[in-house]
C-alpha cells in the first residue's frame, strides 16, 4: 500500500520523467513494439475501420506507427506529454480522468507498459472503465514485464514508477475480476513482417532456439508451460 510519501516521492520522480527515459539505457526498440501491437491489431481489424485508443500513448509515437499502415479513427491520452500529432487525437490527462470522460466507443485499446505503473486498485479502475467503453465485440491489448520471466528485471525494476508487478496467472485474475475474457496470453512473437532474406531465417532460427530453450526450462522449474519471456502480451474481450 502507498504511504503519503511514497505518493509525494513518485510525483517526484514523475516530473522529471522525461528527462529519465531520454537518458535510460533501459529504453526498448519502439520499431519493434510498434510492430507487435500492429501484428495483434491486424488480425482483429484488417480492414482499418477501428476506433483505436492509445492509452499512456506518449508523443503518440505507436499511433503514428498505425496510421502509416492505413488506421485513421486513432486517439490517446497522456499525461506527460503535451504534443501536437497530426496523425491521432492525443489529449494530456491521466488515464482515468480521459476515460471518465470519454464519450465513444472504442474498438481497440492498447495498454502498453502502463499497468506496472498503477496500484493495483488503479488497474482495477482503468480496467472496468475500458469494458464500459468498450464496443460490443471490443478488445483490450496490454503488454507489461513479464513477472515469471528471470530476464524482466531489467524492465521491472530499471523504472522506480514501476509499483505493480504481474504475469500470467495475476492477469487472469485482473480480467476476472474485471469481467473480461482472456483471449490470449503469450510471449513476445516476431515483429519481422519488414525483414527479407538471409537476416529474416537468422533472427527465426535464434528465436526457436530461445523459445525452446524457454520451454524446457519451463517444464523444469514449474512442471508446466509457462510464458518467461521479458515481456507478456494479453489480449482481453468484454465477456
Amino acid at each position: 500500500m502507498k504511504t503519503e510519501n511514497d505518493n509525494k516521492i513518485i510525483k517526484e520522480l514523475y516530473n522529471d520523467y522525461l528527462n529519465f527515459k531520454k537518458h535510460t539505457k533501459n529504453n526498448t526498440n519502439v520499431d519493434y513494439y510498434d510492430e507487435l501491437f500492429y501484428i495483434e491489431l491486424s488480425k482483429y481489424f484488417p480492414e482499418r475501420n477501428a476506433v483505436i485508443c492509445d492509452l499512456g500513448c506518449g508523443a503518440g509515437r505507436m499511433l503514428t506507427s498505425l496510421k502509416s499502415e492505413g488506421y485513421n479513427a486513432l486517439y490517446g491520452c497522456d499525461v506527460l506529454y503535451d504534443y501536437n500529432n497530426r496523425n491521432a487525437i492525443i489529449e494530456k490527462n491521466d488515464i482515468i480522468s480521459y476515460l471518465n470522460k470519454l464519450n465513444r466507443k472504442i474498438d481497440a485499446f492498447i495498454l502498453n507498459d502502463v499497468l506496472e505503473h498503477l496500484s493495483l486498485s488503479e488497474i482495477i479502475e482503468t480496467l472496468l472503465l475500458c469494458f464500459k467503453r468498450l464496443s460490443e465485440n471490443g478488445m483490450l491489448i496490454l503488454k507489461v514485464p513479464n513477472g515469471s520471466s528471470p530476464f524482466s528485471g531489467l524492465y521491472q525494476n530499471g523504472d522506480l514508477t514501476h509499483i505493480t508487478v504481474l504475469n500470467e496467472s495475476s492477469i487472469h485474475q485482473i480480467a476476472s475480476l474485471c469481467k473480461f475474457k482472456v483471449v490470449k496470453i503469450a510471449c513476445e512473437k516476431l515483429a519481422i513482417r519488414r525483414y527479407k532474406g538471409i537476416k529474416k531465417i537468422i533472427v527465426e532460427c535464434n528465436h526457436f532456439i530461445f523459445k525452446s530453450l524457454m520451454s524446457v526450462i519451463s517444464m523444469l522449474a514449474y512442471r508446466k508451460k509457462v510464458v518467461l519471456t521479458s515481456n507478456v502480451i494479453a489480449i482481453l474481450k468484454r465477456n
